[in-house]
């Protein structure tokens, strides 16, 4: 199975910037400095509401990247939608976004990395 998606984003030392759904303006992704709690909510270009919420963000390097951990900051997306439940966005402030965890309606998950978590 492939992917083909195209998107315009805008990464910074600050975090990460989107322009998903053909917006005029950037919504932000992340942002390197959110705690946890932290709440971001527009609406989009269809006029759906989004809520992203930080649920993680690690103080040690913790996450498997290559061949080295990294610590990341996690951004759980949640809007209307009919087929998928939440997106969990991870993120690094050195190499931005590194994976993104899909969960649908019927409970399903899918981890898409941009940098496999371990090699072998």
């Amino acid at each position: 199975m492939s992917l083909k998606a195209e998107y315009k984003v805008k990464i910074t030392s600050e975090g990460i910037q989107e322009y998903f759904s053909n917006a005029s303006e950037p919504h932000t992704l992340v942002k390197y400095d959110w705690s946890v709690g932290n709440v971001y909510e527009f609406t989009n270009s269809e006029g759906v509401k989004v809520k992203r919420t930080v649920i993680s963000k690690s103080t040690k390097d913790d996450y498997p990247l290559g061949f080295f951990n990294v610590k990341v900051i996690q951004v759980e997306e949640t809007k209307v939608d009919p087929l998928l439940d939440k997106i969990t966005y991870i993120a690094n402030h050195k190499f931005g976004l590194i994976a993104v965890l899909v969960k649908s309606k019927n409970g399903k998950e899918s981890l898409l990395s941009i940098f496999p978590p371990t090699l072998f």
